[in-house]
């Protein structure tokens, strides 16, 4: 960030605030080795740092030191904390991927559950049937879904 050109006016698609001085740069991903809580913690410093929204990488799905359910509950404690200090809309993509569908769908319905609008999928991964199911019942929930690949 410390290299990066600032922008004259950046428009902040999440929060719709209008001009900003400083950029919106949608991406975060760190790789894979991190726990739950140390990812958490540098999703936060990451939004809190002016980052509008971060996402999970595509191979962060449910590793033994870094299972699923515990990532999200982490990243949600986050991203409110950092809305409750900036009075900003701050948003993560979570990383619904999973070895069938049904967990696909556990894990979107539990996003929900949390206030996260948007799921993340690996297409690649999943294959087509199981994009579709998921975009399906993601639609019923009321979720979005980011495709990846």
């Amino acid at each position: 960030m410390k290299n990066y050109l600032k922008a004259k006016v950046v428009i902040n698609p999440v929060n719709k605030t209008g001009p900003r001085d400083s950029p919106s740069i949608p991406n975060f991903k760190p790789k894979l080795g991190l726990s739950p809580k140390n990812y958490g913690r540098a999703c936060y410093e990451c939004l809190r740092g002016g980052l509008d929204f971060t996402k999970d990488d595509e191979n962060v799905n449910s590793q033994p030191f870094m299972r699923w359910r515990d990532r999200f509950l982490f990243f949600v404690e986050a991203i409110y904390k950092t809305q409750a200090e900036t009075g900003e809309i701050k948003g993560h993509y979570l990383n619904a991927t999973a070895g069938n569908c049904e967990d696909m769908m556990k894990r979107a319905v539990f996003a929900r559950e949390l206030g996260v609008p948007i799921v993340m999928h690996d297409y690649q991964l999943g294959g087509f049937t199981a994009n579709t199911s998921l975009s399906q019942f993601c639609q019923s929930l009321i979720n979005n879904l980011i495709i990846f690949r």
